[in-house]
């Protein structure tokens, strides 16, 4: 227990001025919102070959789905798992998706506030996003 504390006063000590000096740090730390957000090589993704094992009434998910998995995102990887907490198992999933390509109904709900509600939209109810993606289902 008393190491714990004497590492804690280490650190609150040390990171303001690792922070002062994010360049020592890494991209995460760096000060400059340009530096700290640019689109790197290294931390990109192949949505497309992760889910190529992956199939649904023997289809392919990256063949279903490829249209989505194309999108070139704006965000790094890391930044955009910073995002998520838990992902969860894949099984639920699985059904929901094949219940989809099966025509079955399924049932999508959103939690949210500005972004789920349309603000920003050209045409609330018909533009925004979730009204998108029902319309697609």
């Amino acid at each position: 227990m008393q190491r714990r504390g004497w590492l804690l006063c280490c650190l609150l000590v040390a990171l303001p001025s690792a922070l002062r000096a994010g360049h020592e740090l890494g991209p995460a730390f760096e000060p400059d919102a340009r530096v700290r957000t640019k689109r790197r090589p290294d931390l990109e993704w192949d949505w497309g070959h992760t889910f190529t094992r992956v199939t649904v009434d023997n289809q392919r998910v990256s063949t279903v789905l490829s249209h989505l998995l194309r999108y070139n995102f704006t965000l790094p990887r890391v930044q955009l798992q910073r995002g998520l907490v838990y992902m969860g198992a894949a099984s639920r999933l699985r059904r929901v998706v094949h219940d989809a390509l099966s025509g079955r109904p399924i049932k999508v709900g959103i939690v949210g506030g500005s972004v789920s509600w349309g603000q920003g939209s050209s045409v609330r109810g018909v533009t925004d996003w979730f009204s998108v993606l029902g319309h697609y289902l």
